[in-house]
């Protein structure tokens, strides 16, 4: 269950196993979605829940996986300016910016766009599919 406070529109959201939806409106404790069939329904923040940030998630949001060393396994995502956000998987066990550890790490998709829109003012954009 998510807190509709923690949303933005446009924020991708669950609904049910393997049905994802992105965030039209936001109404206090309840928030309207739009799933790809352009139909829009009315949620319950009981029935909103994040999407783990999987592997295959952060590829769609466009984090590119560096090639595997001895010691290290990790995505990164270009932000504007040189900048970059990076996950690993093995050293860190989490997220950093330009090196630097982050004290509270994304892990839902929702929460990796407020922070990329956070860092650029900009929307992240996310791939149907990979």
């Amino acid at each position: 269950m998510i807190n509709p406070s923690e949303l933005r529109i446009g924020n991708y959201i669950e609904i049910n196993r393997d049905q994802f939806a992105k965030v039209v409106t936001i109404n206090g404790e309840s928030a309207i979605v739009g799933i790809t069939t352009r139909q829009n329904f009315y949620l319950t923040s009981s029935f909103i829940r994040g999407i783990e940030l999987t592997p295959e998630w952060l590829e769609r949001c466009g984090c590119m996986k560096c090639p595997p060393s001895e010691d290290r396994w990790q995505y990164e995502l270009e932000l504007p300016n040189n900048n970059q956000l990076e996950y690993d998987f093995t050293t860190l066990k989490g997220w950093s910016f330009n090196g630097v550890c982050l004290p509270k790490d994304p892990e839902y998709v929702h929460q990796l766009q407020n922070l990329y829109f956070a860092l650029t003012g900009e929307e992240l954009t996310i791939k149907e599919k990979v």
